[in-house]
């Protein structure tokens, strides 16, 4: 093989644009159609329902725009999921919007992971959409317990508008505690 990077020969055929195509990799197993061969709604048809290739199947070739959206609909679970967060740890009265945000990134929660599965898309997407899913019901439901103790809350937090210093904080976490007991004795009846 002579160097790529020399000039030609004096003489010597120009190579065809056919020629200077790089030739592609052997295929294992049987061929797949490129995704715009494929009429929509026709991928993955040998297979009953929806979600990711079982493992020795070959991958269904996702299409673009599929994958597109399906990707921004995750990215606005993912953000939803970052705004619940920082809204439950604002001052008490103003912790309850992240209720209503919990429950509406449950909603594109649910949503983003059905696209997931309709896109057929493997790896750790859906887990990972599945666990966010999780964590947030999981927040929302610490935050109706606190929407539920909204006497012992407000107080807690009145307590620590006005600690200065650790010692006060500390008082108040020990009052806010002794509340949170006092709380579920007089529900539960003992």
């Amino acid at each position: 093989m002579g160097n790529p990077y020399a000039p030609p020969r004096p003489g010597a055929q120009k190579p065809t644009d056919e020629a200077r195509k790089p030739t592609p990799p052997p295929v294992q197993g049987p061929p797949v159609p490129p995704a715009h061969d494929v009429p929509p709604g026709q991928a993955g048809q040998g297979r009953t329902g929806g979600g990711p290739p079982a493992p020795g199947e070959p991958p269904v070739p996702v299409d673009p725009d599929t994958l597109r959206a399906t990707t921004r609909q995750v990215l606005h679970f993912g953000l939803l999921m970052l705004v619940t967060l920082v809204t439950s740890s604002l001052a008490f009265p103003w912790r309850v919007s992240s209720l209503f945000f919990a429950v509406v990134t449950i909603v594109f929660g649910v949503r983003a992971m059905r696209a997931v599965w309709r896109a057929r898309l493997g790896g750790a997407l859906l887990p990972a959409v599945a666990v966010g899913l999780g964590l947030t019901a999981t927040m929302s439901l610490s935050m109706l317990g606190g929407l539920a103790m909204w006497d012992v809350e407000l107080d807690n937090q009145q307590c620590l508008d006005g600690a200065i210093t650790v010692a006060a904080q500390q008082e108040c976490a020990v009052r806010y505690e002794q509340a949170r007991e006092d709380w579920t004795k007089d529900r539960l009846g003992q």
